[in-house]
């Protein structure tokens, strides 16, 4: 079954019994296979919303700090067996945990501090916006999504827009769908789901500018022009191509 298709009556009913049975969303789209972001919409829609939605923030508030504590030793899945947690649960008690300044020295951070050469900053710049944060890490040896966020926020760029605008910003700017898009699965994940964005590279939307097919006022042209002569510095050639190879492959 596709995560992605129509929802049956038997699942609204599902979804309806899991809400009124206490469970959050995170763990109502665990149970049922369906993205979280689905389970929200659609549980605030037909039943107007899930009053459990944060409770999973002080559920589990006893376990923060024994859980950190065994995780620095064990495995994600050994902690999570050991107090009995849903990978939701697991998750949604780190997050909340490495906010704590009193938990720090219970952080587990394997992630490297040396600098980023220059090699892997150009790959971070290569694959942003097209494949998911997780993958540039592994790539990398650079840890978690997290460490490449905090890279490209240094850099002040957003990941989402480093390689071109995505199909929602073409549609409402210029009102009809391109003749090119880039499908890429690089939004951040949820449930191991990726968020799967169409982007309009810079390069493409320069020439078409350069044409004359696509009309905008002058400072989103100028904007456009250099986006794209840093792409084709990055890329050092057949930009598009290999946008086009990143984005496939990391989609196999």
């Amino acid at each position: 079954m596709s995560k992605w298709q129509r929802w049956s009556k038997e699942e609204l009913g599902e979804l309806g019994r899991l809400i009124r049975a206490g469970f959050t969303n995170p763990e109502i789209a665990e149970k049922m296979n369906r993205p979280i972001t689905a389970v929200s919409i659609k549980g605030f829609r037909i039943f107007g919303g899930n009053p459990s939605y944060r409770r999973r923030i002080t559920t589990h508030k006893h376990l923060r700090e024994p859980v950190m504590r065994y995780f620095l030793t064990h495995s994600a899945e050994q902690t999570q067996k050991k107090f009995k947690l849903t990978k939701s649960e697991f998750k949604s008690i780190l997050t909340v945990s490495y906010k704590m300044s009193e938990l720090n020295h219970l952080r587990k951070d394997t992630r490297r501090h040396d600098p980023w050469s220059a090699r892997e900053l150009r790959f971070l710049l290569m694959h942003a916006g097209l494949v998911p944060r997780d993958f540039i890490g592994r790539a990398l040896n650079r840890g978690s999504p997290i460490c490449v966020q905090e890279r490209l926020q240094k850099l002040g760029l957003s990941s989402r827009t480093l390689n071109g605008i995505t199909l929602t910003q073409f549609q409402a700017a210029f009102g009809f769908r391109p003749k090119l898009t880039i499908n890429t699965q690089a939004g951040p994940g949820r449930n191991g789901m990726p968020t799967c964005f169409k982007i309009i590279p810079w390069v493409w939307l320069n020439e078409e500018f350069k044409t004359k097919r696509l009309r905008a006022p002058k400072p989103f042209r100028q904007l456009v022009s250099a986006m794209s002569m840093f792409q084709d510095w990055i890329y050092q050639g057949g930009t598009l191509a290999k946008m086009k190879r990143i984005a496939r492959k990391a989609m196999e």
